[in-house]
């Protein structure tokens, strides 16, 4: 098992690096890059978000955490996961005893679903992974703008009219909302901390699609 961590930044960017360190875990091991925020609170908030028991689900980048599965034993059982990395993927299909559906993504690609496919859209720090090189507490990079608008077409498309898009970033609401605020995606968007009294803020990110 690995802990996933790198010293360079950059890696958490690449798919050959996710694949090396998906290659030394075996279909038992789990991981969870917010250590301590998926405690009951935590899993009754992303759960209250979802619209109803029959909502179709979508978590990109889905890597080794167990999220799915606290969420699809809620009752929330039309999950998709997708993550680039072949060996994760694989992985999880070995050890899913729920039947939930796993495909291998490049979230900077087209998605390989249909138009108005999904009614929630989950991401646990993807869009973190592939931005923390080129993040800056002030200001935003041009390519973070770019990287994080080719992605969020795509969800967008996915999403029906309605549809949510939850994001659990590390991402501060001064400097993530302006990525999600864009005209082009017509989004309405509210943040709620994760656990104020910790010292260090996770943010969950309800983005609703209004077209």
């Amino acid at each position: 098992m690995t802990d996933f961590e790198s010293e360079d930044n950059g890696n958490y960017a690449r798919p050959e690096w996710w694949d090396e360190e998906y290659s030394k875990c075996s279909k038992n091991d789990k991981y969870e890059w917010f250590t301590g925020a998926y405690d009951e609170n935590f899993i009754n908030l992303i759960c209250n978000l979802i619209p109803s028991k029959d909502s179709k689900i979508v978590h990109f980048g889905c890597g080794i955490s167990r999220i799915q599965e606290a969420i699809y034993d809620r009752g929330f059982t039309d999950i998709t996961n997708n993550d680039i990395s072949e060996h994760c993927i694989n992985l999880m299909r070995e050890s899913d005893t729920r039947g939930m559906r796993w495909d291998i993504v490049d979230i900077l690609q087209p998605f390989p679903y249909s138009d108005q496919q999904f009614d929630v859209a989950l991401d646990k720090g993807t869009l973190d992974a592939l931005i923390i090189e080129k993040a800056d507490k002030w200001e935003i990079d041009e390519e973070v703008y770019e990287t994080s608008a080719k992605y969020f077409r795509e969800v967008s498309r996915v999403l029906k009219p309605g549809g949510i898009f939850i994001q659990i970033s590390f991402g501060q609401p001064h400097f993530r909302k302006r990525l999600f605020e864009r005209d082009e995606f017509n989004w309405t968007v509210n943040v709620e901390v994760l656990d104020p009294t910790r010292s260090f803020h996770f943010y969950v990110y309800e983005c609703r699609k209004n077209n």
